[in-house]
């Protein structure tokens, strides 16, 4: 049982708004949560698993200060499928988080796999690099423009599949608007932003 949200605002970027309250026990029906398994500036992530099933998910506790970059993302990676894009299951929202079940990533992320290991073979890095090239290019085909790309939003499955995750500032091309947007603030590290996005004054889209 997951939840609806609709468009509104004529600003050219439509604001996904939750409008279904769904109670967390519900979710507690039907999956088991067990230990934190990661946790970021405004979510923490848990072990869950589906009752009466072996399908383990990741479950998110999102803080609903950036509801409406959840809601974004929940309307455009609910329509994906692909082999490198985390799968998203459902979500469900109560009075201070919204919570989203998706895919379980057990590898990791990119940026602790080059923490412990400073010096990948060449095989590996071909292998990660042609996974990215394919989930850009499908995204890109989806109309999807991804906008986060860096080493914490690659994530990897428990036999070393990378999967693409976080898509929060992601936007659809029709839905770029033609007027001053400061993209550097929306993104929150600096070092993957693209060398013309640091030039002092605004860009246009």
């Amino acid at each position: 049982m997951g939840g609806q949200f609709y468009f509104v605002g004529n600003d050219g970027l439509a604001k996904a708004l939750f409008v279904q309250k769904i109670d967390w026990n519900l979710c507690k029906i039907t999956m088991y949560i067990f230990e934190e398994i990661g946790r970021g500036p405004f979510s923490a992530c848990f072990l869950g698993r589906r009752k009466q099933s072996i399908q383990f998910f990741c479950i998110k506790s999102i803080d609903k200060s950036i509801k409406d970059e959840i809601a974004n993302e929940t309307r455009l990676i609910q329509a994906l499928d692909h082999p490198n894009i985390e799968k998203f299951s459902d979500w469900y929202e109560t009075a201070n988080h919204i919570w989203q079940i998706v895919e379980l990533c057990a590898g990791k992320d990119l940026y602790a796999l080059l923490q412990s290991d400073k010096n990948l073979p060449e095989r590996s890095i071909h292998a990660f690099s042609s996974d990215v090239r394919e989930a850009l290019f499908y995204i890109h085909e989806q109309g999807i423009i991804y906008c986060d790309l860096r080493p914490k939003t690659i994530l990897f499955d428990n036999i070393g599949t990378m999967k693409l995750c976080d898509f929060k500032h992601s936007i659809r091309t029709c839905e770029v608007k033609p007027e001053p947007v400061d993209v550097r603030l929306k993104l929150s590290d600096i070092k993957y932003l693209a060398p013309e996005l640091l030039r002092p004054h605004q860009l246009m889209n």
